[in-house]
């Protein structure tokens, strides 16, 4: 294990395109981007997922 960081929420689906880590979280109202660089955790931006 290279880092980890504690959060207030469930991640489900994680995937890695990019060389970015992708996740969605707080029940699928959140899209999450993380780095995956290995020597530090780097959050790059999170986006809200509208339901149709």
């Amino acid at each position: 294990m290279a880092w980890q960081t504690q959060t207030q929420t469930t991640i489900g689906s994680p995937l890695i395109a990019d060389g970015k880590l992708f996740a969605m979280a707080n029940n699928g109202n959140s899209l999450l981007m993380i780095s995956t660089d290995p020597k530090a955790y780097t959050s790059l931006g999170r986006a809200t997922v509208k339901a149709q």
